[in-house]
């Protein structure tokens, strides 16, 4: 695992729980709660990169939560697009050798048509 990568784990943690949480088992989506995951790293740490990554892996979840189960709710899919808008802005304001998170950032969002 890329030295960056370790203080994101907790942060990763918390933006799963809430982006994509056990649903069968009752509990709830909060998006403002994943966010202030990104937040409070922002606040503690604040690399660039880690922000970048933790937008990523945000779009990631969402996503793979909408795949798993149908969500009608308007303001997740806001959000979501919202974040992977906010991930290309910080993607494209790292340093170009620091933007291999750009490989993942099509793969986060899938276009059916």
């Amino acid at each position: 695992m890329p030295a960056f990568l370790a203080p994101l784990v907790p942060y990763k943690r918390l933006i799963s729980h809430w982006i994509a949480p056990g649903v069968m088992k009752g509990q709830d989506v909060s998006v403002a709660k994943a966010k202030k995951a990104i937040s409070n790293y922002m606040k503690a740490i604040g690399h660039p990169k880690g922000v970048a990554e933790l937008l990523l892996f945000f779009c990631e979840e969402a996503v793979g939560m909408l795949l798993w189960c149908e969500m009608d709710d308007e303001s997740y899919y806001a959000a979501l697009v919202r974040m992977f808008n906010q991930a290309l802005i910080t993607i494209c304001g790292l340093p170009e050798a620091e933007r291999a998170l750009v490989s993942r950032a099509p793969q986060s969002i899938e276009i059916e048509g």
